[in-house]
């Protein structure tokens, strides 16, 4: 999580420096600071636009530091999951709903105005921890997310866990084991269509929308091609045999928040 555990100021350490609440809501108001859970601050970074790079980056920073600050408040029984693992995972993820924090818990389910809790078992495998917090490992983490949404979301999220190091054989003993789970029909229809191969968001849906047109040929994933011409090495589409190949890429710069 790079500095973002050591910049987050809670109300228990400020009070214990001597900084009085008045102080933090000070802070706040003159913009210092944001409260990003209750008891729990995070210093404002940059101005930059939402839309633009920075601004997404700060946007993540933001809903990371709300994950972490929900986490250390909500009890040992609660594991953060779905969105709210794979932004603290860093699981590019097409257009996530940033707006409430995701636990899974054995015990009880239910939603309040900022947090989501999912009644599941989780199994120890299903578990594993990033500075000092519970979340769900990446492969049931991408299972949870691909369940929860429409295709192009599943395919999406699926191919980022693929990209970054689960395994088909681990997401389809998910669907397997947990078969009786909400949504377990959308993980089944997407995982034929995942490919790990895809290096970004933006990747995978170029992908998916190329596939809806029947008459495109399936695209091949991270082929080099180039052609010298002149002395200068240009792009060119590739042929073989006389017919031409489709080729799927991307920009890396596709994030969660496309």
């Amino acid at each position: 999580m790079d500095d973002l555990v050591t910049r987050l100021v809670h109300r228990a350490d400020a009070r214990a420096a001597g900084i009085t609440d008045d102080e933090l809501r000070r802070d706040v108001k003159n913009k210092v600071t944001e409260r990003v859970w209750r008891g729990v601050y995070l210093p404002t970074g940059t101005g930059a636009p939402d839309g633009s790079s920075q601004g997404r980056t700060a946007r993540l920073d933001r809903y990371r530091a709300t994950v972490i600050g929900a986490a250390r408040h909500g009890g040992p029984e609660r594991t953060a999951s779905h969105v709210s693992t794979a932004a603290m995972q860093r699981v590019p993820l097409l257009w996530p709903d940033l707006s409430k924090v995701h636990f899974t818990s054995a015990t009880t389910g239910k939603s309040t105005g900022r947090a989501v809790i999912h009644q599941s078992a989780l199994e120890p495998d299903d578990i594993v921890v990033i500075d000092d917090i519970r979340v769900t490992s990446p492969a049931r983490t991408v299972y949870d997310v691909a369940r929860t949404g429409d295709l192009r979301r599943a395919v999406c999220a699926l191919d980022s866990g693929l990209h970054l190091g689960a395994t088909p054989d681990e997401l389809a003993a998910h669907a397997q084991l947990l078969k009786r789970h909400r949504g377990v029909a959308m993980l089944r229809a997407a995982l034929p269509l995942a490919n790990g191969l895809s290096e970004s968001v933006g990747e995978s849906l170029s992908r998916l929308v190329l596939a809806e047109n029947e008459l495109i040929p399936t695209p091949e994933l991270q082929v080099e091609i180039a052609v010298v011409l002149d002395g200068r090495k240009k792009p060119s589409a590739a042929t073989t045999g006389g017919a031409t190949r489709t080729v799927c890429c991307a920009s890396s710069a596709s994030s969660t928040e496309r």
